[in-house]
C-alpha cells in the first residue's frame, strides 16, 4: 500500500488531463477513536441518534418536519370533524 501513496495516476476527464493521487491510502484510521467515543456515550445511556456531534444539525429539521406534519394533520382532522372541508374558509 505504501507504494501506491506516492504514485500519481493520470485520468482523462472531458478535454482535460487531470492527475489523481491516492492519498487516502495512508490516511489515519479513525475507527478506534470513534468506537471509543460511541461506546463511552452508550455506557452513559445516551441515545444512539444523539451521540454524533452533528446530531443536533440533523435532528432539528427532522423534528420540526415531524411535529409540523403532525400538527397540520390534527388541525385538518379537527376541521373535518367540525364539518369544514377546507383549511381556512367556513364553507
Amino acid at each position: 500500500m505504501a507504494l501506491l501513496a506516492n504514485r500519481t495516476i493520470p485520468l482523462l476527464r472531458g478535454a482535460k488531463l487531470t492527475t489523481f493521487s491516492s492519498s487516502l491510502v495512508d490516511a489515519k484510521n479513525k475507527v478506534p477513536e470513534h468506537q471509543r467515543m460511541y461506546q463511552a456515550a452508550y455506557r452513559n445511556h445516551t441515545r444512539l441518534w444523539k451521540i454524533s456531534p452533528r446530531s443536533n444539525i440533523m435532528m432539528t429539521p427532522y423534528l420540526v418536519l415531524m411535529w409540523g406534519t403532525f400538527g397540520a394533520c390534527m388541525y385538518g382532522m379537527g376541521r373535518k370533524v367540525l364539518g369544514y372541508n377546507t383549511w381556512f374558509s367556513k364553507e
